[in-house]
């Protein structure tokens, strides 16, 4: 179709990934950025290259425009109205169309969904999107397309029970959020592009740092649609897809749009081996290599200094033993020894030079070595979400019992899986320091209640009494830290005391240690009945890929990881952890750490 070859060789997606410094645009050039919906949270990396000069200082003056029903980005981007735009994965699509269901537009991803779990679109009946979740409180849909960092704010605060359905349990996880041009932009302005789309990452690393602030912005500036709580919700639920601790912002692979592209072809949506040349934005290409060739260079000049020097050092000698019998020799060696030692100074600089840049090539390396690890996790992730997903979805049709207790131990060998890679790329970050923690306001009871959800169920399947003593001016006492990094630390003590105790109990217990006008010291101790750790095992305790007794392992399992990761983390947080423990009676893990006051 001609509108189909039309979008094919416009749309050309430039979808976040790392990329050399770009150069800067020509002054104050004007352009327009179309979002896919109103102002919300979901837009604030660039709400905040605006604010902070990002895009002023990259030469740009740019206008944030704000969609509404019936407004396409794509249409939007490709008829020159904005150079730039937001969308979909649905973007593939464009480049080349019962129940009461409302789903928005550009929402391919769950037609696909839908079309794979075997709903036909004549078992469906599709109403327009209302945008209003009234609708599904009063009954007047049985399903709606939502966002899960936006609806169940109110839904949540309605009381209304629900139920949210993701394609990711069906193995389909698409990109959200994709920034995008046209071919066109990217030929007759590649400074341009490349300065919008830099300024746009810094705006997403500086939003991603700052919640609470560009939500102060967005109710100050754009939309007083919801209320500051919305967008700050918003942004936690954003936090905890993006993982920006452990993938940089705007990472994006080509295997993963080859995924799209295939399983869209699987349903019918598109042809098969559906090609995706030009439609990536190739931010490497042409990168410099000239600094790489001089440190090479450099380091094969610090071996011939080596070697010259050792040759000069053997003349130095010769030239002594000689020397004896002439004392004139001996003047004009001494001579010879002045003018070499001052060649050698010269060759000493020039070598200290030399390995200076070296060491700033092996910390770069180094630096490579920790993206490779977090774009690592991001790979392996992928696929066992999808492994876990479909597990569960043959799970819950399966009715034979052989069958059903083999899906079990599938999915409780991925539940162990993905635990060890989170470790593994935990422990890999904290030792390249580039593992950094939040600080949001938090509650304790709302930990402590997040921890026995998880644990509770594997004390009484043990027939273990699980308690928990925590003072109620403590547990409402509005702070401020990292909630899921103390969160992960008090749940690897409570699940190694569970793990470790065949019978009897695990207590937790809180106290305030100490109190000042703007933080608190917290003290939690972890305590078992278990079979205790001998004196002589607990130095090993908290050092990687170790365990008190190498028996431990074999009989319980686990990557000696845990301890360690929670004793670093616990230094982070200005604090330790202490442990006493009695062969045969068991232990007490004391965690005391600094937290401030919101």
């Amino acid at each position: 179709m001609p509108g189909q070859s039309i979008l094919r060789r416009c749309l050309l997606p430039l979808l976040f990934a790392l990329c050399l410094p770009a150069g800067i645009a020509s002054a104050q050039e004007k352009v327009t950025l179309q979002l896919k919906w109103t102002h919300a949270f979901q837009f604030a990396g660039y709400y905040a290259a605006l604010e902070q000069g990002y895009y002023r200082d990259a030469g740009l003056e740019v206008e944030l425009r704000e969609a509404s029903p019936g407004v396409d980005p794509i249409a939007a981007v490709v008829s020159g109205e904005a150079q730039y735009g937001v969308g979909t994965s649905s973007l593939l699509l464009a480049r080349k169309t019962g129940q009461r269901f409302m789903i928005e537009p550009q929402s391919d991803e769950l037609v696909a969904y839908l079309k794979q779990e075997g709903l036909a679109a004549d078992d469906l009946r599709l109403l327009p999107h209302s945008q209003n979740i009234d609708d599904l409180v009063a009954g007047r849909v049985d399903a709606m397309s939502a966002y899960v960092s936006n609806e169940p704010y109110y839904l949540d605060r309605a009381g209304f029970a629900y139920q949210v359905l993701t394609p990711r349990t069906g193995g389909i996880d698409f990109y959200g959020d994709n920034l995008f041009t046209t071919e066109r932009e990217i030929a007759e302005h590649p400074q341009r592009a490349r300065a919008f789309r830099e300024a746009s990452l810094r705006g997403w690393q500086y939003a991603m740092q700052h919640p609470e602030e560009i939500a102060d912005l967005i109710v100050a500036r754009y939309s007083t649609r919801h209320p500051r709580d919305f967008y700050l919700h918003e942004a936690q639920r954003m936090a905890a897809l993006l993982r920006t601790d452990l993938i940089e912002v705007g990472y994006m692979t080509p295997g993963r749009w080859r995924h799209i592209a295939d399983t869209y072809a699987g349903l019918g949506l598109l042809p098969a081996d559906y090609p995706l040349d030009g439609f990536l934005y190739d931010a490497e290409a042409g990168r410099d290599l000239t600094r790489l060739y001089v440190a090479l260079a450099l380091l094969a000049g610090v071996t011939a200094v080596a070697l010259y020097i050792h040759r000069i050092n053997r003349r130095l000698a010769r030239a002594l033993s000689e020397s004896h019998d002439n004392l004139a020799q001996v003047d004009a060696l001494r001579q010879d020894v002045v003018a070499q030692r001052d060649h050698l100074e010269d060759m000493v600089r020039a070598r200290t030079e030399a390995l200076s840049i070296a060491k700033d090539a092996a910390e770069a390396a180094n630096r490579a070595k920790s993206a490779f690890l977090a774009n690592m996790s991001h790979e392996l992730r992928t696929p066992m979400h999808g492994i876990m997903g479909l597990t569960q979805l043959a799970r819950r049709r399966a009715t034979d019992p052989k069958q059903i207790d083999q899906l079990d131990k599938v999915g409780q060998a991925a539940d162990k899986l993905l635990l060890i890679i989170n470790d593994v790329l935990d422990i890999s970050r904290i030792e390249a320091e580039q593992l950094t923690l939040e600080s949001v306001p938090f509650a304790l009871d709302a930990v402590v209640a997040d921890l026995l959800a998880l644990t509770r169920p594997k004390a009484e399947a043990k027939g273990l009494a699980l308690s928990v003593a925590l003072p109620p001016e403590l547990a409402a006492l509005p702070l401020r830290g990292d909630p899921m990094r103390l969160g992960q630390i008090l749940l690897n003590l409570t699940g190694n005391a569970i793990k470790f105790t065949a019978a009897g109990s695990v207590a937790l217990r809180f106290a305030l240690a100490a109190d000042s006008p703007d933080a608190i010291r917290l003290r939690a101790e972890v305590s078992d009945t278990g079979i205790g750790i001998a004196d002589a095992d607990r130095p090993r305790l908290f050092t990687a890929f170790e365990q008190g007794d190498s028996s431990v392992t074999r009989n319980y399992g686990g990557t000696g990881l845990g301890l360690a990761i929670s004793q670093r983390l616990a230094q982070m947080m200005q604090g330790e952890i202490g442990v006493s423990s009695q062969p045969g009676q068991g232990s007490t893990f004391t965690l005391e750490i600094r937290l401030a006051k919101a």
